[in-house]
């Protein structure tokens, strides 16, 4: 009964341990398959390349996984890493390629070791492949190692597995080479890629034996060319038509760098001023400046521009704002001067002046406006003779000077209006000058007659000085005198008929004659006193 129970009791514990295997069998983490490294070199001497191939088998299950990669190389003592040559790539299951940036691997050259570590979030393996290049120093076997570490990590559940593989690769150097010696480069102020400045670049060289310098890497620097190398020790070394002859003692050999700043000199040809000078680099371009912005002279002569040639006729030339080249060497351009000429202008029988103006001989000269006159004559144009023979130019016209020019100023008689003839022909002037004259006559005489007719009135009461002042039209006084002597006239006339009629007596008549022949005479003289008054102001009115 008691073993019966027993088996019962462990076939209970068999199921229970059966059913949760079952039931969380689908959360638990597939074991993956195990990673596999592998590390092999090529070439022999002294350049060695290694390349390492790690690869992480995928997980099994449908879950997604993180997984970690870590390869570990190490690089045998007696190997050199080169930076610069180092390559890594990653490998998904599908063909994808991803190269390793540097954050994603780091060299240490030396302690020869180099780390590769990559992190996806796949559900696939991978592989990641390290090449690089290594220099060999050693004279006896070496050994590189490489390990590789995955860690899977399911995203469900955070449950993680890692595996890891390793491999090694011995290096068998090659035999050893016979001591001599050694020829180093000193770059100077330089850069290599991957190079420390000085550095072994041969060793083992026996005396007199050729190195030719056209084989040596050529080096860098900012802003300089690099001009080759010279020997900077090395006894009984030396070197001719690019090729090191080795002497009895280690050399070594310095770079040469010449800089890239360069300049272009405008030379002076034969003008007077400050030497103008444009800084530049080698191999780029400078614009050449007007020769209005250069202070040149030269007597009888103007700064036209730049030629590559001193007469300035068989060269390039340049006149300002355009693009020079610098090259290596000595860059050159020669003023280019042009003689100057004289355009005057003679007025060829007009009047006034026009200023002469000069010009280069390479520069179109205009003709200025004509300034000239000339009475009775419209100007035509301009002409290189006073006579108008040749080429008759107008103002504005553009002409090519070769020396000193006058340009005379041409003109055109201007032909007046001919008059109709009349009788026996004549202008018409004459005849309108004689009408005037009879006109101003016969007024005169017909004013004369009337002037004496009115003087000569023979009444008793004759009111002449009326009309002997001359000023009768400007200022009224006939209505003033009229009105005066008319009044006065009548009213005597009438009392003196009266009265004769009347019986008065001669004597008394008498007197009141001479009354009113002074009264007449007071009368008289008012119209005098008042012509003199007026005429007064009439000649002030008019002397103003």
């Amino acid at each position: 009964m008691k073993k019966a129970f027993g088996k019962l009791q462990y076939t209970s514990r068999l199921a229970v341990f059966l059913l949760a295997l079952l039931l969380l069998a689908p959360q638990a983490l597939a074991a993956p398959a195990q990673p596999t490294v592998e590390i092999t070199h090529t070439g022999d001497g002294d350049r060695i390349a290694v390349e390492t191939t790690a690869k992480a088998e995928p997980p099994d299950g449908d879950s997604e996984y993180r997984v970690e990669m870590d390869l570990t190389i190490q690089v045998a003592a007696g190997l050199t890493i080169d930076p610069a040559s180092v390559q890594a790539v990653y490998k998904s299951e599908d063909g994808e390629t991803n190269a390793l940036s540097k954050a994603e691997w780091d060299v240490d050259p030396q302690e020869g070791l180099m780390v590769v570590s990559l992190a996806v979030d796949t559900d696939m393996g991978g592989q990641i492949v390290c090449q690089f290049n290594c220099d060999l120093s050693a004279e006896s076997k070496l050994t590189n190692t490489a390990r590789f570490d995955v860690t899977y990590q399911d995203l469900e559940t955070g449950n993680e597995t890692t595996q890891s593989a390793s491999d090694r690769d011995e290096i068998q150097p090659p035999a050893p080479k016979p001591k001599g010696y050694s020829l180093t480069l000193d770059l100077n102020g330089g850069s290599l890629t991957g190079k420390d400045s000085p550095f072994l670049w041969q060793d083992g060289l026996s005396q007199g034996q050729k190195v030719n310098l056209s084989d040596l890497p050529a080096p860098a620097r900012s802003g300089y060319f690099f001009d080759g190398w010279t020997v900077a020790s090395g006894a009984g070394a030396k070197v001719d038509n690019g090729v090191l002859t080795m002497g009895d003692a280690n050399v070594t050999l310095r770079a040469v760098w010449t800089s890239k700043e360069d300049k272009l000199t405008l030379d002076l040809n034969g003008g007077s001023g400050k030497l103008v000078t444009v800084a530049g680099t080698t191999g780029e371009d400078v614009t050449l400046p007007y020769p209005s912005e250069v202070l040149y002279s030269r007597a009888g002569y103007k700064l036209a521009g730049w030629s590559t040639t001193p007469d300035g006729q068989s060269g390039k030339t340049y006149t300002g704002g355009e693009t020079f080249t610098l090259t290596r060497g000595e860059d050159v351009l020669y003023a280019w001067w042009a003689p100057q000429y004289t355009l005057s202008y003679d007025g060829n029988g007009g009047a006034g002046q026009m200023p002469r103006r000069v010009f280069s001989a390479n520069e179109k000269a205009v003709i200025s406006e004509n300034a000239f006159k000339r009475t009775g004559y419209d100007f035509t144009g301009w002409c290189l003779s006073a006579d108008g023979r040749g080429t008759l130019y107008q103002s504005g016209d553009s002409i090519e000077l070769t020396g000193d020019t006058t340009l005379y100023a041409q003109w055109e008689m201007v032909q007046e209006t001919p008059a109709e003839p009349q009788g026996g022909g004549g202008s018409h002037l004459p005849l309108l000058l004689g009408i005037l004259a009879a006109v101003v006559i016969v007024g005169g005489v017909c004013g004369f007659l009337i002037w004496r007719n009115r003087r000569n009135d023979d009444g008793p009461y004759d009111d002449d000085y009326d009309d002997r002042d001359g000023y009768d039209d400007y200022d009224g006084r006939d209505e003033y005198d009229d009105g005066y002597d008319d009044r006065y006239d009548t009213r005597r006339q009438a009392d003196y008929d009266r009265r004769r009629s009347g019986g008065y007596g001669r004597d008394r008549y008498d007197g009141e004659r001479d009354r009113y022949d002074r009264r007449r005479d007071g009368y008289r003289d008012r119209p005098d006193r008042y012509d003199d008054r007026g005429r007064r102001r009439y000649d002030d009115r008019y002397d103003d």
